[in-house]
């Protein structure tokens, strides 16, 4: 046993063998991002995403979730969906839905074909795209949910904003 113990202290720092580390609010913000194609209930659609969110299991065809493995609930989360309900035609419409009154709405806009909605409260900030596809509605939410309460709400909610915001049906 006293062997393996060096060994492991030495795979350890090789980074192909280090733990993933969840990052810090503040490091999210400067992580690289890419590009990535994906396609749920038969929409395809790319979306820009941090490198080292990595693609859970989709839950089914209809939905797709990329998060960090290290930390479920404080890390960030970008889920795609396509939305159950008709694209909203008004704006209260669109805020019944997702700035209900527990949240703060920091910003809710509603276009031809895109309406956005950021929210937050002490401990989480969380960010709703609806953009139309053709026939039916592609719907990004990304966020992070955090308890004691998330550092930097004001710097991450543009950034959750500009991921979901890249989302575009192909």
């Amino acid at each position: 046993m006293l062997r393996t113990v060096p060994l492991l202290v030495a795979l350890a720092a090789i980074p192909a063998f280090a733990m993933p580390r969840p990052h810090s609010d503040d490091e999210w913000l400067d992580v690289a991002t890419h590009v990535v194609s994906a396609k749920v209930d038969g929409i395809a659609f790319t979306i820009q995403l941090p490198v080292d969110l990595g693609e859970n299991n989709p839950r089914d065809a209809t939905s797709r979730e990329w998060r960090d493995d290290g930390d479920y609930y404080g890390q960030p989360h970008v889920t795609v969906t396509t939305y159950d309900y008709d694209f909203p035609k008004t704006l209260k419409e669109a805020e019944s839905t997702f700035a209900t009154s527990d949240l703060t709405v920091i910003k809710s806009e509603l276009t031809k074909d895109r309406y956005t909605s950021v929210t937050k409260t002490k401990t989480f900030v969380t960010v709703n795209v609806l953009v139309r596809a053709g026939k039916k509605v592609l719907h990004c939410e990304a966020g992070k949910s955090h308890v004691p309460a998330m550092t930097n709400q004001d710097k991450l909610a543009p950034w959750y904003e500009k991921l979901c915001a890249s989302m575009k049906p192909r």
